[in-house]
């Protein structure tokens, strides 16, 4: 375990210290990642969001610590297959935030993509999770993209960003409900 978290803390020493987007990486965030070096669950998604992780240094959290409503979501549906959103790994495609594009965050740029993508892979290298879930469709092409390229085939399930629940609820529900039961059964087969 602490090799794990040697690795870890060298590995975001790194990704601070990069400058290839020129947008920066937030310091708060290093500290974070060293509270979890051995996990079942790792979930990915797109990148910081402004109004947590950005200023709170932790994902889905404001920064008086009160989970956002997206984080709650997603909590919630940890709590169905029986975790909680302070039992996984939570993780990012691209490390730093990329800025606004009208009133929402921007979609990270494929550079901005291409060049945080080596930092993922050594995530999932030093962690090797069990479960993969990754919220969104640039995180699930990431993460696929990757696990063929090294080779690693742990369980993976896709479900929207927790955000989506605002645009489509009830779809959004669906899915949620469907995917927490095919993680539920899989842990059950696998004795986790």
């Amino acid at each position: 375990m602490e090799s794990k978290r040697k690795k870890l803390l060298f590995l975001h020493e790194k990704i601070y210290q990069c400058r290839l987007c020129q947008i920066g990486y937030d310091e708060q965030r290093a500290e974070r990642v060293l509270e979890k070096t051995e996990i079942l669950v790792m979930i990915i998604g797109q990148s910081l969001a402004n109004r947590t992780q950005r200023l709170s240094g932790l994902p889905y959290r404001f920064p008086d610590g009160r989970l956002s409503q997206t984080g709650q979501r997603l909590n919630d549906f940890l709590a169905s297959i029986g975790c909680g959103i302070e039992s996984v790994y939570l993780t990012d495609v691209v490390k730093c935030y990329q800025g606004k594009k009208g009133k929402n965050d921007r979609e990270p740029a494929s550079l901005e993509i291409d060049h945080c993508s080596r930092w993922l892979m050594s995530e999932l290298i030093i962690l090797e999770p069990e479960v993969v879930i990754t919220l969104g469709k640039i995180a699930e092409r990431c993460y696929l993209w990757i696990a063929r390229e090294i080779g690693i085939s742990p369980a993976h399930f896709a479900i929207p960003h927790p955000a989506y629940f605002r645009w489509k609820p009830v779809e959004t529900t669906e899915i949620y409900r469907h995917t927490a039961k095919e993680i539920k059964d899989f842990l059950q087969r696998k004795g986790l």
